[in-house]
């Protein structure tokens, strides 16, 4: 049976939820986690982000730093965040 896209985040609507190219300051990436710094926390939608399809979403204490579990999904979503 072929995977399904079902379960594929939409990185643009994450890239979005994030407050835009404007607003990412670093991306980094983990086995199933994009680490994201952002310019301004107030612009950054967790529930949008959550929406697109990440399974979870942290923010890595009182800091700009938050950490997006995409699983397999990784390289993808961060390619997108960087680039767009």
């Amino acid at each position: 049976m072929p995977d399904s896209d079902e379960n594929v985040p939409d990185a643009e609507a994450i890239h979005k939820a994030l407050g835009g190219r404007e607003n990412i300051k670093e991306v980094g990436r983990g086995e199933s986690v994009v680490a994201v710094a952002v310019n301004d926390v107030s612009k950054v939608d967790v529930g949008a982000i959550k929406a697109a399809g990440a399974t979870k979403v942290e923010r890595l204490g009182p800091t700009e730093h938050f950490g997006i579990t995409v699983g397999s999904h990784t390289e993808m979503v961060a390619h997108v965040l960087e680039t767009y």
